[in-house]
């Protein structure tokens, strides 16, 4: 039978997970919740969170042309538009999964995890405001944004 903190050897042996378990901080318990949120999460719900308001979001598209132009936009060109907008996400993944090598290589894995939270916040902050500035094409290139974040 080992006793607790033996050897920096022992640190990891089963006899010892009460000394493993006291290391478990708030602090790392916070880093590990943002790290989840902050990149792998963002993949699943992107991808899924596009259908629920599909059919608001072709409205809004519709009422911000109608707005522009004084006519109704066609429904070829909404459809264009509205594939834009749900194919953008994992182009962006692919454009993050490119990125994410040279970041690590430049920043650290933690200093990527940090830049990565950028593109999360600011595609959501334009997305919100969209709609008050009257523009479909900032959620657009939000999904871009937000699939390079995913792709990280």
């Amino acid at each position: 039978m080992c006793t607790p903190r033996e050897t920096p050897q022992s640190y990891f042996h089963p006899c010892n997970c009460s000394s493993f378990l006291q290391k478990m901080t708030l602090l790392l318990a916070g880093v590990t919740l943002v790290s989840t949120f902050g990149s792998s999460f963002q993949y699943g719900y992107n991808v899924s969170v596009i259908n629920s308001p599909a059919v608001l979001m072709q409205e809004f598209y519709n009422q911000t042309y109608l707005d522009r132009k004084g006519i109704p936009m066609d429904s070829s060109f909404q459809k264009l538009l509205w594939s834009l907008t749900v194919s953008m996400f994992p182009l962006g993944g692919f454009f993050g999964s490119l990125m994410v090598g040279p970041l690590v290589n430049k920043c650290g894995r933690k200093g990527t995890l940090l830049i990565n939270n950028i593109f999360s916040i600011v595609p959501a902050i334009l997305m919100g405001t969209s709609k008050v500035a009257k523009t479909f094409e900032v959620i657009i290139l939000s999904r871009i944004i937000v699939g390079i974040c995913a792709g990280e």
